[in-house]
């Protein structure tokens, strides 16, 4: 039994505790049990004065981690493995500590005083402020646990040639969310607050002391506490069969069922294809988890069918055909878990909580209240009701189909043949199919683009005004459309919102959970190994392949902070492209050598001075080549079309045109690296009714990867049990350099990728990390 920490303050602000019980009963029980606990507590730094401090500490954890495991022999062929585990991770996110509510600046009629107001300062081009506050408050009323416990049994049969595998786990995953943020309010003052119309004027500080609010907002939290909850459950059982000395078969089966998340007291809401009697009974409203909620409710704890297909065999068959060959092929279905992109867990809490906003008026000259006067009067009560989210950007949209797992089918051909005494080769096709992942491809608040061939974007984005009921042909949808667009200022009442499907709603409302991609993977694999009798490792790597989908992460973009899908889903048969981490070519070779000096060596063999100075050094290093990366090209800042299209504007490649102006050996970085003319015409773009022909990913590649490392090492035994390692490693040896947009190997890129844009292939000024030397000493014992 230890009962001893691991460490103590390792950092500042860093505790941490592991705790085993390792026993055993007899020979046939074996428990093994780990508790783990880690606290951190981020340093707290601010230069303002405590009451408007802007510092957040940095997610303040407790986590624990709890491990039990039971291993028990029924007799030599039957066994049986157990295993617990529960995790949980507290993680708060609060404001600086120390903040006296009595102390703190106060907007009359916020909800709560517990925290620092914000203020924010828009400046009039002359001079500029920096905000302050920090409306988070305590820790403890804006924190998330995570609390998860796994349990799964395996019972192992040998029975003649049979090894017999079978057992099954069980999840339930949660997440419970605490946010009290922003009940003191946030503010923003303008220059135009003291500006005379028409002339650059005014001063954000100067609203600030007359206190003239150019636009404010405060959170109601009537719901501050609610969970997200998952429940898994898995069987399996398969069988290695070895038929003969040559002939091995495995065979088996697995079935996997995640429920979709739902919320712990059904204080959930997402979206529902009911009549909306806010919007004239159309179709398209807010529905509440659950029975309690009335007429809101929906009957249900979450929109998802339950997925109970997931059925997942796996083949697999190794024959030798002598004592140097043996061929291996296999097929495998493997399903994943029930996804929900962010870290919401599938939640939304639409109507439960108000979002209270205040804007200014006559184009910013009107503030929109004073502060003296505080936060005009405002509705805290929810509002339980199916037309909650009207001239919103819409209810979280979690499609009905959404729970059908995800899954991949994979298999592989492999040859593997021994070479001489010492060296090792194979050659593989190895390929795998994606379905049912995870994608933002099938909005359903979007417009076909035929209609740019009988509207233009001057109609399309006309605004319908109050008392208007037609426009270019085009009726209101209903009869307070108009006024609850306006009321909202969500988005405006334009031709274009009144014909998509659901013109109550602002968003596109693409399905959080949607799973419509698919993927496709080939490749040709090759590898070679060889040890030489004299200390040296030789082993080298080659990989040709080829991977497709449509689902990869450029499937959307943002306008706004609204997603915009790239390709509009009436065209979706142009989402299918190579992927943007699509590789044809990946080499890669490695070397070890024991230098051939001390004891057991060719030289200087017989000295143990010696022998402690030059003797234990291994030398190794590693090159990788990889080929550049596809490129996507997007005419962003000439696309008028209006964002109702859900759509991208891709010009088209010229067929034979040579996109790229320069090589990427010896790349100039001074000279734009893309060719305009090589694209559609940006005049094509500018009336607005055009979204281009071009693919969402082109067959361009960016510039290929070159790695070299190098190290060298020793290892000196200072008693039996206690050695000491030094080593010395030089990372990228030749200081090579890979484009790309955050400094690591990445999926973007490091181009201005606009052909309208006038700095269109002008290098964003990021590459990969530069040569890097260490150095390293290691203990152990």
């Amino acid at each position: 039994y230890l009962s001893t920490p691991v460490s103590d303050g390792i950092l500042s602000n860093l505790n941490e505790y592991l705790y085993k019980i390792d026993h055993y009963w007899g020979e046939k029980d074996h428990v093994f049990v780990t508790i783990w606990r880690q606290t951190t507590q981020a340093n707290e730094q601010c230069a303002l004065p405590v009451q408007i401090c802007t510092s957040s500490p940095a997610k303040p954890e407790d986590a624990w981690v709890s491990r039990l495991n039971w291993d028990h022999i029924f007799s030599p062929t039957f066994l049986s493995h157990y295993a617990y585990g529960y995790v949980n991770r507290n993680e708060g996110y609060g404001s600086v500590a120390g903040q006296d509510p009595a102390t703190l600046p106060k907007i009359p009629n916020a909800v709560a005083y517990n925290a620092s107001p914000a203020a924010s300062f828009s400046g009039n081009g002359i001079t500029t402020f920096a905000g302050w506050g920090n409306t988070q408050g305590p820790g403890y009323l804006n924190k998330t646990t995570r609390p998860s416990h796994i349990a799964n049994e395996l019972v192992t049969w040998v029975h003649g040639a049979h090894t017999i595998r079978f057992g099954g786990e069980f999840r339930h995953l949660q997440q419970v969310f605490r946010n009290n943020n922003n009940q003191s309010g946030t503010l923003g003052f303008s220059a135009l607050s003291t500006a005379l119309p028409g002339i650059p004027s005014g001063d954000p500080f100067a609203s600030l002391l007359v206190g003239a609010v150019d636009n404010g907002n405060v959170s109601v939290h009537n719901v501050s506490k609610y969970g997200a909850q998952q429940l898994a459950y898995s069987l399996h059982v398969g069988d290695t069969w070895k038929i003969s000395s040559k002939l091995t078969f495995s065979y088996g089966i697995r079935w996997d069922k995640f429920t979709p998340t739902y919320e712990t007291g059904n204080q959930l809401s997402f979206f529902s294809f009911a009549p909306n009697p806010g919007a004239g009974d159309r179709p398209g409203s807010l529905a509440f988890a659950g029975n309690k909620w009335g007429p809101a409710s929906a009957g249900v704890r979450y929109p998802e069918t339950p997925f109970n297909g997931a059925f997942a065999p796996r083949l697999g068959v190794a024959y030798k055909l002598n004592n140097d060959t043996v061929v291996r092929a296999g097929y495998g279905m493997f399903y994943t878990q029930a996804f929900y992109p962010g870290w919401s867990g599938g939640m939304s809490l639409d109507g439960f909580n108000p979002q209270v906003s205040f804007n200014d008026s006559l184009a910013g000259y009107q503030p929109a209240f004073f502060v003296d006067n505080g936060f005009p009067a405002y509705n805290k009560a929810p509002n339980v009701s199916p037309t909650a989210d009207n001239g919103t950007n819409g209810p979280n949209y979690r499609p009905t189909y959404a729970n059908h797992l995800a899954y991949t089918q994979q298999w592989n051909f492999t040859i593997e043949r021994k070479l001489g005494s010492s060296s090792i080769a194979s050659v593989a096709y190895v390929g795998n199919k994606g379905t049912h992942l995870p994608s933002q491809m099938q909005p359903l608040n979007s417009l076909n683009p035929s209609l740019l061939t009988t509207m233009g974007s001057t109609e399309l984005n006309s605004v319908f005004q109050p008392g208007q009921t037609s426009l270019y042909g085009v009726n209101v949808p209903y009869s307070n459309w108009v006024q609850t667009l306006n009321t909202a200022g969500t988005c405006k009442p334009t031709v274009a919102q009144a014909l998509v499907p659901f013109p109550q709603f602002c968003g596109a409302l693409f399905g959080q959970n949607e799973n419509e991609g698919t993927s496709e993977y080939n490749s040709f694999q090759s590898k070679i190994e060889r040890s030489f009798s004299n200390g040296l490792y030789l082993g080298a790597n080659y990989t040709f392949a080829k991977l497709l989908t449509n689902a990869a992460s450029t499937t959307q973009a943002t306008s706004g902070g609204q997603v915009i899908g790239v390709i509009n889903p009436y065209q979706g048969s142009r989402n299918k492209s190579l992927s943007p981490d699509d590789i044809t070519h990946t080499f890669s070779l490695l070397g070890v050598y024991d230098l051939p000096f001390g004891t057991g060596k060719a030289l200087l063999s017989h000295s143990r001075l010696l022998d402690r100075i030059v003797g234990g050094w291994t030398l190794s290093s590693s090159i990788k080549l990889v080929s550049g990366m596809p490129l996507f090209f997007s005419n962003s800042s000439l696309c008028g079309v209006p964002s109702q299209f859900t759509a991208a504007c891709i010009p088209g490649i010229s067929s034979g045109a040579n996109v790229l102006t320069q090589s990427w050996s010896g790349f100039n970085v001074n000279r734009p690296a893309f060719n305009a003319a090589a694209f559609e015409p940006a005049s094509l773009f500018a009336s607005g009714n055009y979204l281009g022909v071009g693919p969402r990913i082109s067959n361009v590649r960016g510039s290929p990867y070159r790695d070299t490392n190098i190290s060298i090492s020793k290892r000196i035994s200072l008693k039996e049990s206690l050695a000491l390692e030094i080593r010395a490693e030089v990372f990228n040896v030749f200081n090579n350099h890979y484009f790309t947009c955050d400094g690591q190997f990445s999926d973007c890129i490091p181009f201005n990728n606009d052909p309208s844009n006038a700095k269109f292939g002008q290098w964003n000024g990021t590459v990969t990390q530069p040569r890097n030397v260490q150095l390293v000493g290691r203990i152990t014992f």
